[in-house]
């Protein structure tokens, strides 16, 4: 990419133009989004949801680099949703790999505070099966 700046651009653009930027979103499936995680056109409900899957491991990359240059005034929900997309197609791979060089930028603290959120979710899970025990079946006779 040419223009360091070019998510952060982008991610202005959909701020101005009311872009849906929520994480699995039912209604609209996030399309402009897509696209630009992507970097192929979508069209109909199927081609959101598949979408993904087609992304290639080097627009991953470009996607990244381009979270590096988005600055604190990036709305923290598309970097949130990025992140999240990449990670949903890859799983850890893109910790391991990707998200390394995020460091001390702005989507770096995206990620540390969705790490953070992510934990204290997953130990309220914990403490409520602790608590609640396995559901079982009730037989009705």
């Amino acid at each position: 990419m040419t223009n360091s700046q070019w998510l952060e651009e982008e991610f202005a653009r959909g701020g101005r133009e009311n872009w849906c930027m929520s994480c699995s979103c039912t209604t609209c499936g996030s399309f402009q989004m897509v696209e630009l995680l992507t970097g192929n056109p979508v069209s109909g409900i199927d081609s959101y949801r598949e979408a993904p899957s087609d992304m290639t491991w080097a627009r991953a990359d470009d996607v990244v680099e381009g979270l590096r240059n988005c600055g604190p005034e990036t709305n923290a929900e598309a970097i949130i949703w990025m992140l999240y997309m990449l990670w949903q197609r890859w799983g850890d791979r893109v910790h391991a790999e990707l998200f390394s060089p995020l460091g001390d930028t702005f989507a770096g603290d995206v990620l540390v505070g969705m790490r953070a959120h992510y934990a204290r979710t997953t130990e309220r899970s914990r403490l409520h099966l602790l608590r609640q025990g396995v559901k079982t079946k009730v037989r009705l006779e």
